[in-house]
Parts: C-alpha cells; structure tokens; sequence
C-alpha cells in the first residue's frame, strides 16, 4: 500500500494517459454563462417560495399522485393550494426553459441544486394528477414535458451525483406518464406523446457519460483540498499541524486514489457493452461491500486506498440504469398496447418488437386479462448486502409492473393526512 502511495503521481500519469485512450475526461472545464441565461437563481427563488406552500401540504400530496381514491375535499385542498402558487410555478416555468444551469464546483453544488430540482419534478407531478382527476389526460402527459427539461439541467453537470438526480426525476416522470395511462381510455395520440416523453428522458440520463466524468471530479475535489492544505485559511489549532512529510504523504495518497479510479473507470468502460452477466462481472471487482458506517460484509478491511477509491460504485449504478431502462420499456411497451387497442379495438395478442427487459434481455413477459392486459419486467436482482437491511428489508417482489386498467384505488391512509407543517 505505501509503496502505491510512494508511485501515485507517476502511477495517476500512467493511468490518466490509458483513460484519455478510452474516452475518460482527465479534466473538466467549464465556463459560466450569463447570469440573465442562468438558471440557478430562479429554481432558488421558486423552491424558497414553494417550501412554504409543501408545509401545508398534507403528506398524500407531495407529490399527489393516482395511486388512491381521494375525496372531494381532498382534491379541493390541494388545488386552493396549486392557485396559490401559480405566481410562484411561473418561475419555475422560466428556470426549467432556460437553457443553461450552471453551478459552483463541488458536490454540496449539486445536491443543493438537486434537492431543489427534485422538488420541481414532485411539484409538476402533482399538477399533472389534478388535471388527469379531471379528465385532461392529453394535458397532464403533455405538462411532463417541463420535466424534461429538468433532467436536461441536470445532464448539464458532470458526474455521478448529477447523474443520481437525473435518474430520480426521470423516474418520477414515468411514474406519473404510467400512472395517467392505466386510469384513462386507450388513446393512439396520448400514447405517442408518452412514448417520445420517455425515451427522450431515457437519452438524457447518461451513465456511461458519469463513468466518463466522474475520476476527473473526484481528482479535482482532491487538488482542492490539498491547495487548502497549502495556501487555504487555517485556525489557530491547525496552524503548524502538517509538516512537509505529511503533505507529501496526503498529495501521494490523493494521487493514488485517483490512479485507482482513473483504472477502475477505464476497465468498466471498456465492458460497458458486454452483456449483463459479463459486464455485471468487471463491475463486482471493484465493490467491497462497504456501508456508509465503515462496516464490510465479508472479506478482510480494505486498504484506505480501496476505501477512497470506493466513491464510484459501478455494480449499483449499472442496477439503477438498467431498472430506469426497464421502467421505460416496459412504459412504452404498455403505450404502444394501447395505441394498438385505440386504434384497432383489440389488444394485441403479443408485444411489439423491441420490447426487450434489459435485465434478462428477453421480451417482457405480457398477458391479457378479462379487462385489459399486464406487461412487466423481472426488475433487478437483489440489492448488495447493506446495514439497512436490518431496518429497511427489501422487497420481495422487484418486478417493474404495468396493469390495464388501475386496479381499485384505496382510501389516503390516515398516516398521510398530516401535513410537512405539523398540523
């Protein structure tokens, strides 16, 4: 190990040279537009104003979503307080049409931002749902297509936590296009319009570009914090702490994290197009089944280089791009059905071609039923050991599901009725 961290800087040119070869960004730039094409201060202003509207909002709304019987007082509740915000959704109508967001270096950047963005997406989900309550099904799918723009800001910025949010929004937007489907009448123009909608998200949420992105973030997250070791304010209590030799060990130790990753990512991207099996095979070489408290499941303790050099988790990010994957075709899958029954007046009695469950790489297993019609994919395998799985078991059934018509709604539970504010 300290032999590694001796070599890390002639080890991290050797690696960055390889991963330049495969595609892999050694640095990333960026320059800032105008404030006036910026997005980030408006989605700021909106997400300020809107914290005060989601505190009065019970927990069934946020976002409100096709997935219970509601009463006519609930859905009077939570449209007073959509009116009351439409000063506010112009806003965020300006921010999501923008056409750059642009934020400061650094992660805490973008899970700011991304935390912000999330909450539009919720927002426009819940607006989408009281339209479709009313029978506006072409409205609702066609208010999807801001979200859309959501995830092309996030797509805007590099990495892997980027990538993260993109994926939770996108997800949200299928969910909500699925949701209108299977509660309205086959319709050949509603069921185009979900299918562009979702294979254009789909295109958007690049996993390859983080793998591509994310060693050159990481690198530079640690010149960062060794040009703070050196020159950055220090208190009192720090003044004198590192001496020349910790420097050196700090700077070699930074280095070989990034060489490790800068391999890691090199050897990934080049399986990016093997088959699930093989590619699920380079992935797993680089997973050492750590939690987020330190605690391994398995094998001995990794090595600290191991530790940092654990930031990317390649396996569980290939497992949420091939379930977002999976939503989507089994979303288009169920849209282009009703396209056929809409426009023909039956179902079909098989799936289009295509339509593929990229966690087996066979078609989606489809079946009629006295009423309509279930589509679905498998899902993905089960989820790596992790400590929360003592608290949070995971689910049995994983399969990605699409069921013509909804099956009956139940009442909201009495555990949501609460509202973010307490009351």
């Amino acid at each position: 190990m300290y032999s590694e961290i001796i070599n890390g800087p002639a080890d991290l040119a050797r690696a960055q040279i390889q991963a330049k070869k495969a595609g892999i960004l050694t640095s990333i730039t960026e320059s800032a537009p105008p404030n006036n094409e910026n997005a980030a201060s408006l989605y700021e202003r909106w997400y300020a104003n809107q914290k005060a509207i989601d505190d009065r909002t019970p927990f069934y709304a946020v976002p409100l979503r096709l997935k219970y019987k509601y009463t006519p007082a609930q859905i009077a509740l939570i449209q007073k307080l959509v009116e009351e915000g439409s000063a506010n959704d112009r806003l965020l109508t300006q921010a999501a049409w923008e056409k750059y967001l642009y934020l400061p270096p650094g992660p805490r950047s973008v899970s700011k931002y991304g935390q912000q963005l999330r909450s539009a997406a919720r927002s426009l989900c819940t607006k989408s749902t009281l339209l479709a309550l009313k029978g506006k099904y072409a409205d609702a799918i066609n208010l999807q297509r801001t979200g859309l723009l959501l995830v092309r800001h996030c797509e805007q910025q590099p990495g892997e936590l980027a990538y993260m949010v993109s994926l939770a929004i996108q997800s949200v937007i299928d969910d909500e296009l699925s949701e209108i489907l299977c509660s309205s009448p086959p319709s050949e123009q509603n069921s185009q319009a979900v299918e562009q909608i979702a294979s254009s998200g789909l295109a958007l949420c690049s996993f390859k570009s983080a793998v591509q992105q994310e060693p050159a973030l990481q690198h530079e997250d640690f010149l960062r914090i060794c040009r703070d070791m050196n020159t950055g304010p220090v208190t009192d209590q720090q003044k004198g702490i590192y001496t020349e030799a910790d420097k050196g060990f700090i700077t070699g130790l930074y280095d070989a994290v990034a060489a490790r990753e800068y391999g890691n990512a090199t050897e990934a991207l080049q399986s990016f197009n093997d088959p699930r099996p093989l590619r699920e095979k380079v992935y797993m070489k680089f997973h050492n089944a750590s939690d987020s408290f330190g605690m391994t499941f398995g094998g001995n303790e990794p090595d600290p280089i191991t530790i940092f050099a654990d930031s990317l988790d390649f396996e569980q990010l290939a497992r949420k791009d091939d379930k977002l994957a999976a939503r989507t075709a089994v979303l288009i899958a169920g849209a282009q059905v009703l396209a056929i029954k809409a426009k023909t007046g039956s179902y079909p009695a098989t799936l289009p071609a295509g339509s593929v469950d990229p966690f087996t790489g066979k078609p989606l297993v489809y079946s009629q039923t006295a009423t309509g019609f279930v589509l679905f994919s498998v899902g993905p395998p089960p989820d790596l050991p992790s400590l929360f799985d003592w608290f949070f078991p995971p689910a049995k059934d994983r399969r990605i599901q699409f069921t013509y018509p909804a099956p009956p709604l139940p009442a909201v539970p009495a555990n949501e009725l609460r509202t973010y504010g307490g009351a």
